[in-house]
């Protein structure tokens, strides 16, 4: 069950949060930071991308960064789900470092 940030009910869907959050004028590093520390990874997921939509095409660093960003969380939930997945782990994927 996910908390809605904003008002502090439970709610079904964390993503309406960052979707609300994306259209205010929050400090970024504030949100980034609340969606952070509750681990709601698929939240800040949404609201990365809609910041990212949201911004002009000559904004190139800012676009950048985000989009890094975004990659990492995507690998990340990549690795956790390979390392579930795989019956049995190769010797390769040992000596990755997985996030905690």
């Amino acid at each position: 069950m996910c908390v809605c940030l904003i008002t502090g009910c439970s709610v079904r869907w964390g993503w309406q949060a960052a979707e609300i959050y994306a259209q205010t004028n929050k400090s970024f590093e504030e949100v980034t930071l609340k969606f952070t520390m509750k681990q709601q990874i698929a939240a800040l997921k949404v609201f990365l991308t809609n910041k990212l939509d949201a911004l002009r095409p000559s904004a190139k660093p800012q676009r950048t960064a985000l989009c890094t960003w975004l990659t990492e969380l995507m690998l990340q939930q990549l690795c956790k789900v390979a390392f579930v997945c795989v019956p049995r782990t190769p010797p390769w994927l040992l000596s990755l470092p997985f996030p905690s």
